[in-house]
């Protein structure tokens, strides 16, 4: 099963002006609708090979879409990401008809062309075209795809925006952590109704407001260290944020990070707020129980450093072990 891939490109025109508004209608994670449910890992037994099972497109630019490509393997294939391109029916037409992609894998290359269909569905086309040198013949597949229920789009603004829903159902990482999946090879940030938001392809993972710059550097912090879980404590408005990469801290910070040391042995707990030596770590306000929470989160895992994205607004302070 071809499963290293990496993305190709393909030269044509671009709908401009009014065009992102327009393929705003693309965005969002697609799954085939011959697949027996909603599930993105479970390959159907007996399809095809090289069939789509899902999509994921996300905004690329002011114009582009970028789209993630996975093909219905055992288990489930990655195809990669591509720039997709937007086709009008006219010169003179700002309407998207068509989104085209080219992806190349270690035997073939595929162009991916969506149009919408009916609802919130996508009809798609895949040209496979050898370059293996194999007997086996250059193929047309298609089919269409829906919209995943649970990652359904709200209303975009006209500005570039990207899908949004509620985070998924908490998963408890360990015993007594409130975590929750992110996808580091999905994110990326756009604008919505309340701000600029730092997004995987199922939910809002940070929100700056205004801070475009802000929430663009926090994505590149959460893809250098490859975070794949979001922990909370004291939610639904927690003051303790932390993420992990395969069930542990990072312990070497990136490059210019600004990191401050920390002792979780001698922290101290002052009501809700917990101190390492004068300096404030955290602040629970009245939610004593969350604060020790927290204390048991910092010593279970050796945390050693305290990083801020920014000191002036810490809508992101990640944390690093020894």
């Amino acid at each position: 099963m071809m499963r290293g891939v990496m993305a190709g490109f393909l030269v044509v025109g671009l709908a401009a002006g009014s065009a992102l508004a327009d393929a705003s209608q693309y965005l969002g994670t697609w799954v085939n609708t011959a697949r027996p449910d909603s599930g993105f890992l479970d390959g159907l037994v007996g399809a095809k090979a090289d069939d789509i099972a899902r999509i994921v497109t996300t905004p690329a630019g002011v114009t582009a879409i970028r789209i993630h490509l996975y093909g219905r393997c055992q288990p489930e294939c990655d195809w990669g990401t591509a720039i997709g391109h937007n086709h009008s029916a006219a010169a003179n037409s700002d309407a998207v008809e068509s989104i085209s992609a080219d992806f190349v894998t270690g035997a073939a290359t595929k162009r991916l062309t969506l149009r919408k269909g009916p609802g919130q569905t996508l009809n798609f086309e895949v040209v496979t075209d050898f370059t293996d040198h194999s007997s086996r013949h250059d193929y047309v597949a298609s089919g269409s795809l829906r919209l995943a229920p649970a990652l359904i789009a709200e209303a975009l603004p006209a500005a570039p925006g990207a899908p949004t829903a509620g985070p998924p159902p908490v998963a408890a990482a360990s015993d007594g952590e409130d975590c929750e999946r992110i996808n580091p090879n999905d994110l990326y940030v756009a604008p919505s109704d309340r701000g600029w938001k730092v997004n995987d392809y199922n939910h809002t993972v940070l929100n700056f407001g205004s801070d475009k710059v802000g929430a663009a550097k926090a994505a590149k912090v959460l893809e250098y260290y490859r975070f794949d879980e979001q922990c909370y404590v004291g939610r639904p408005h927690p003051a303790m944020i932390y993420w992990r990469n395969a069930g542990s801290f990072p312990r070497q910070p990136m490059p210019g990070a600004d990191c401050v040391d920390l002792h979780p042995e001698a922290i101290s707990q002052h009501g809700g707020k917990l101190l390492d030596g004068d300096r404030t770590v955290a602040d629970f306000g009245t939610d004593e129980a969350a604060a020790a929470k927290a204390i048991s989160v910092l010593r279970t895992y050796h945390v050693a450093r305290q990083c801020y994205l920014t000191r002036a607004s810490q809508v992101m302070v990640y944390w690093l072990s020894k």
